[in-house]
């Protein structure tokens, strides 16, 4: 086990010095680990480059093997010790920016007052990052916009797409809703709302002409070149909940769209018992809430439809 972590720790950290260091070992001994590992299977697992060791497609393969090894060991153990196997470990959550501000801190602080000695590792990130993390299990669990067939999905809340510009590029007919701004340029988002977008524009019968495209953590970059130029985009309601919002017009996108934001895990057998914990007080926090909550249009003077 001790070459398995240091095969998982070298990944994480993309160095022999680093992941020495935060194992406690020498470099020679994190070298001469992996070395084996590679020497046992015939094969190459990281790319020793200048800019830092990183693992290629088999490495990678190797790696989320070895994270599901120590998955089963943390099960073994609980399956053995039950609750008191929670009084340490480890939690990796990988979540969209947004969402770290407005949907997770109330279940995160209580999980952190109910397992105090679980360390919390959150990661932001966008949804395909997310859902990478998830499959490579470089995390235990990942905020997703569903459905992924391939993973264990429990559904968070429902995001509304809503229609966003500065009231000085608004056509003479905006109320008319999406198809009035077929002769405004776009600012494209690129990410995992592509298909909502995409379907947006169909239902509106036209084809945007897109001024830039964007692939960002967050809006803040897409509304700052709004506000620069006469554009307009499409943003979900939560990633608008946070910004000041006074200088635009803001419309739900009808017919409505909804994302539908899940929190993913690899497979319901493979959760470690830290992340089995998290899952079962976040589902008891949803039932006591009356379920999954969905975010709308923020409210914002001026704008259609709210």
């Amino acid at each position: 086990m001790a070459q398995l972590r240091a095969l998982v720790t070298l990944e994480e950290t993309q160095s022999f010095t680093v992941a020495a260091q935060r194992l406690g070992r020498t470099q020679s001994a994190i070298s001469h680990a992996v070395r084996q590992i590679e020497e046992v299977f015939g094969e190459v697992l990281f790319d020793r480059l200048k800019e830092g060791t990183v693992p290629n497609s088999t490495g990678k393969l190797a790696i989320a093997e070895a994270r599901l090894a120590f998955a089963h060991l943390e099960r073994l153990e609980f399956a053995i010790r039950g609750e008191s196997a929670l009084e340490t470990g480890r939690l990796r959550l990988a979540c969209f920016p947004s969402a770290t501000r407005w949907i997770l801190p109330e279940v995160i602080g209580a999980y952190s007052q109910r397992h105090p000695g679980i360390e919390l590792e959150i990661f932001e990130r966008a949804d395909d990052a997310c859902v990478t993390a998830v499959r490579e299990r470089r995390v235990d669990l990942g905020m997703i916009n569903a459905p992924y067939g391939d993973l264990m999905t429990i559904p968070l809340f429902d995001d509304e797409l809503c229609l966003v510009a500065t009231h000085a590029s608004l056509p003479d007919n905006h109320e008319a809703g999406l198809r009035s701004f077929a002769d405004i340029p776009f600012i494209y988002p690129r990410g995992a709302c592509e298909p909502l977008i995409d379907a947006a524009f169909q239902a509106a019968g036209f084809t945007p002409s897109i001024a830039a495209s964007m692939t960002t953590n967050g809006p803040t970059l897409i509304l700052s070149l709004l506000r620069a130029r006469r554009s307009f985009t499409i943003l979900p309601a939560l990633a608008l909940h946070d910004q000041s919002n006074s200088d635009l017009y803001i419309d739900p996108i009808r017919p409505r769209l909804l994302r539908r934001v899940a929190l993913a895990a690899g497979s319901e057998h493979t959760l470690p018992p830290a992340a089995r914990a998290f899952v079962d007080l976040l589902r008891d926090h949803q039932l006591q809430a009356g379920g999954p909550m969905t975010f709308t249009t923020p409210t914002v003077a001026g704008a259609g439809g709210i």
